[in-house]
């Protein structure tokens, strides 16, 4: 429908603003942010829009400047940090107190979403995505019946950054996908590649925080 995704309103928040403190925010934050939303966008009005919201905090706080990601980390919302980290949100923009979104995360006592946001995610984050394996990346709910089909050319593809298509699986939590590289002889060669950084998969996992059972069993 071409809705203006960020343009402010009344209270100073885009649509995105709104999505992190929604009850459902991790499909609303989801569907914006793949609509291209500006996810470092600041707010004008943020201590009017928590009062809106009910939100007790300080009331000499003077949170003018924050991005959904402040937003998440007061919030304690780790899958959703992590879908606006996944789009490109900067954890060093402060509020104009100089708040980042870790400073607010400790704040609130969400000290694990805090060791998140303070990793060094950003340095090995990779700087593209290969648009030609799409369909192959795409993320699965559930281990598919009928594992993908790898070519050799799955096997050997780089990024500029040494990133191969396992790097990429564990990078975003692909889990299932992950795990049926980790089962094919053919693909099961990536559990030890390392990209130009250093980086294994499994360390992509874990500075994007995308370690579970499923992963490591």
């Amino acid at each position: 429908m071409g809705a203006p995704l960020n343009d402010r309103d009344a209270y100073g928040q885009t649509a995105l603003h709104y999505a992190v403190c929604n009850q459902h925010a991790l499909p609303l934050v989801t569907v914006i942010t793949d609509a291209g939303a500006q996810v470092n966008k600041q707010s004008c009005l943020i201590r009017i829009f928590l009062h809106f919201l009910h939100v007790q905090v300080d009331p000499d706080r003077m949170g003018d400047g924050w991005t959904p990601l402040h937003l998440a980390a007061m919030f304690g919302k780790k899958e959703v940090a992590l879908k606006l980290l996944e789009a490109g949100a900067d954890t060093s923009i402060k509020s104009s107190i100089g708040e980042t979104a870790e400073d607010v995360a400790k704040r609130f006592n969400n000290h694990r979403l805090a060791d998140v946001l303070s990793s060094p995610r950003s340095d090995f984050a990779p700087t593209g995505f290969p648009s030609q394996y799409a369909d192959l990346l795409r993320k699965l709910d559930s281990m598919p019946a009928n594992p993908p089909k790898f070519k050799e050319e799955h096997v050997n593809w780089r990024d500029e950054d040494g990133n191969s298509l396992l790097h990429y699986a564990t990078w975003t939590g692909n889990t299932y996908l992950a795990r049926a590289m980790f089962d094919s002889p053919k693909m099961r060669k990536l559990v030890s590649s390392v990209n130009n950084k250093g980086g294994t998969p499994l360390a992509m996992a874990i500075l994007a925080s995308q370690v579970n059972q499923e992963l490591l069993s």
